[in-house]
Order: C-alpha cells, then sequence, then structure tokens
C-alpha cells in the first residue's frame, strides 16, 4: 500500500490514507539502506498528517482539527492527507471514518475538490458484514464513488469479512501473501 501512495503523490494524485495503525507516517522518510541515516522522503511537504497528537508526536495537526476543515483543505493536487488513527478505540476510529467518508463523498458529488484516492486499510474493520454506519458510507462511496472522482483502495487481510456488496464493486484485485 505505501508503494502504491507513493506512485500517487509522484503523479500528484490526491490521496487520503485512514490508517488504523500509524504505519504510513514512514512515507514522510525515504528509504534508505541498513547503516544509512534516514532523511525526509521527498513527498515529505506534501503529506499533512492528522493524529492524536498526545500518542503521536510525528503528527503534523491534531485530529481534533480534522472536522473543522474544508474539504478542500484535506484533498487538494499533490497532496496526501493521512488520518492516523492509532491509539483510538475502534468504535472512535470508526466514527471518524464513517463521518470522513460522508464528508468527502458529499464534497465529491458537488464537485467541490479534485477526484481523488481515499486508502481505507484494515477495511474488515469498516465495511464488514455488520450493517453500521460507517459501512453503508462505504458502500455508498464504493458503488457511487467512481462517477464523482471519489475512488476507493480497500486494504485488508481478510476479504471474507468485507460486506458483499462493497467486495463486490472491487474493479482489480491485487492479492499477495
Amino acid at each position: 500500500m505505501g508503494v502504491l501512495c507513493e506512485e500517487f503523490m509522484s503523479k500528484g494524485i490526491p490521496i487520503i490514507i485512514l490508517d488504523r495503525h500509524g504505519e504510513y507516517s514512514s512515507l514522510k522518510v525515504a528509504a534508505h539502506e541498513e547503516g544509512e541515516e534516514a532523511r525526509e522522503s521527498e513527498y515529505v511537504e506534501n503529506i499533512v498528517e492528522f493524529a492524536d497528537l498526545s500518542v503521536n508526536q510525528g503528527g503534523d495537526v491534531d485530529i481534533e482539527y480534522l472536522f473543522s476543515l474544508d474539504s478542500t483543505d484535506l484533498v487538494a493536487p499533490n497532496l496526501c492527507t493521512i488520518v492516523n488513527l492509532r491509539g483510538m478505540e475502534l468504535n472512535v476510529q470508526e466514527m471518524i471514518a464513517g463521518k470522513l467518508l460522508k464528508k468527502l463523498y458529499q464534497a465529491s458529488v458537488a464537485r467541490r475538490i479534485p477526484p481523488f484516492y481515499l486508502l481505507l486499510d484494515e477495511a474488515h474493520l469498516f465495511a464488514g458484514k455488520k450493517q453500521t454506519e460507517t459501512c453503508e458510507i462505504v458502500k455508498l462511496f464504493s458503488q457511487e464513488g467512481r462517477k464523482f472522482g471519489a475512488n476507493l483502495v480497500i486494504g485488508t487481510q481478510r476479504p471474507q469479512l468485507l460486506d458483499t456488496t462493497i467486495r463486490a464493486q472491487a474493479g482489480t484485485w491485487i492479492v499477495h501473501n
């Protein structure tokens, strides 16, 4: 998923990453060989990371400000927005995911933001077979988002746990172990 993000960033494609475990902060650091000193990624200036700063000191903006911003501040050419959810209870993560997807979907339908990709990692937790409000917005996003430029990339190690409608919307599958 990280390599996919780097490819999108190299082309200036806006991306939003819902990062349940805080793994995508590493996009700010350039790849380096063992023994070599770590340095900033060439994309670091184009990455904004929202996080609970008391848990994730590497974040840029406290997550409490995520919903006070306009969707145009979250999705813009050459911008990678990371929503780092590490350290939060699953029900809080799910609420944030649902609220954010709804905001982005509405902005896309209104054509207020450019086409973008949203990466939903550990998607089975947000879009599982249990019908929740968050699952319903992920379903709407997956069924109708593409026509408005709201593209969804789902990452999971447990595809069998995904909602069947969401799974059926996948145009491309990348499977590895």
